[in-house]
């Protein structure tokens, strides 16, 4: 993906550049300084997503979304369980810290959502 990323960036600049002998022709320079800034445009808002770093985190959070899913899932069968008395804290507080630390890492990323936001993982968290 990032070499047709990187390949399109090119192509795009080197466009904007060659472009200028075909539209010369053209006796109007507003015409040609507006076609050549957005092909460039073209070209820079292509490299943006990865001079950002944008590509990269997408690629890392894909990862976690994939550890975190079977994580959650456990997360809810120990709430249920924890309220029908199957199980303790104690039992299930290495599962916590493992969902605990997987969130933290999306936190890193930069990505907020409501499961990022300061709120606690513990099943019985909010309950009486």
């Amino acid at each position: 993906m990032r070499r047709y990323n990187v390949a399109a960036v090119l192509v795009s600049a080197v466009t904007s550049v060659s472009v200028w002998p075909l539209i010369a022709h053209s006796s109007e320079l507003w015409a040609q300084v507006v076609t050549s800034v957005f092909t460039f445009l073209a070209a820079v808002l292509g490299a943006v997503p990865t001079a950002l770093g944008i590509r990269e985190r997408q690629s890392l959070l894909i990862q976690l979304s994939r550890q975190m899913g079977p994580v959650y899932g456990d997360l809810l069968d120990a709430q249920y369980e924890l309220q029908n008395g199957a199980t303790t804290y104690d039992k299930i507080h290495p599962l916590i810290n493992t969902f605990d630390q997987l969130r933290a890492q999306v936190v890193e990323l930069g990505i907020s959502s409501e499961s990022t936001e300061g709120k606690r993982s513990h099943p019985d968290a909010g309950q009486s």
